[in-house]
């Protein structure tokens, strides 16, 4: 049941922040990417249990959101989108996603969003594109904008959103980069 799904989840992040760990500190080309694609695999993992069990990611999020935000920083294209998957499934969710994004926001995922939409890899842009409308989006309930302030356009704001949102709009205008210059429109 749940405490097994749980114990899982546990034994994935341990073993992610293993990989993250001697990827850090280790200058072995050889082993890395084999590290990047047992990350991956780790991770798609942590996302099939959650799109299962979405009610286990409040239970666990304080402890998964630090290594899946140091895997925005690893170098691999591959590794980022898939963490960038796991980070959607998280504040994909019904009744705790807003406030998953809030977490992830304090957390410093904002400029690390910005940093992906700056990136060369239209992958990594793309796979990123998408946050840029939760961050600016309405916090909304059953369809309606709720009158209360917005924590999370507030935080992209104040962590540069404007910046990041300029920066989308200097992409050459093509089919790789129409995605983000609409999101950014």
């Amino acid at each position: 049941g749940n405490e097994n799904q749980l114990q899982s989840i546990r034994e994935i992040l341990k073993r992610l922040d293993e990989h993250i760990t001697h990827l850090q500190h280790s200058e072995e080309d050889v082993q890395e990417c084999a590290r990047e694609t047992a990350m991956i695999g780790e991770l798609e993992k942590l996302n099939e249990i959650f799109r299962k069990t979405p009610n286990l990611i409040g239970q666990c999020i304080k402890t998964a959101i630090i290594p899946i935000m140091e895997m925005l920083s690893i170098e691999s294209v591959d590794v980022k989108c898939t963490a960038l998957q796991t980070m959607n499934i998280i504040i994909s969710d019904r009744k705790e996603g807003r406030q998953h994004l809030q977490t992830l926001c304090l957390v410093q995922f904002i400029p690390a969003i910005g940093n992906m939409v700056r990136s060369k890899s239209i992958k990594v842009k793309n796979a990123a594109a998408p946050f840029l409308k939760k961050f600016c989006g309405e916090d909304t309930e059953s369809g309606r904008p709720k009158k209360r302030r917005n924590f999370v356009r507030e935080m992209f704001i104040a962590c540069g959103g404007i910046s990041i949102l300029v920066d989308c709009l200097r992409n050459r205008y093509s089919n790789d980069n129409k995605e983000i210059i609409f999101v950014a429109v």
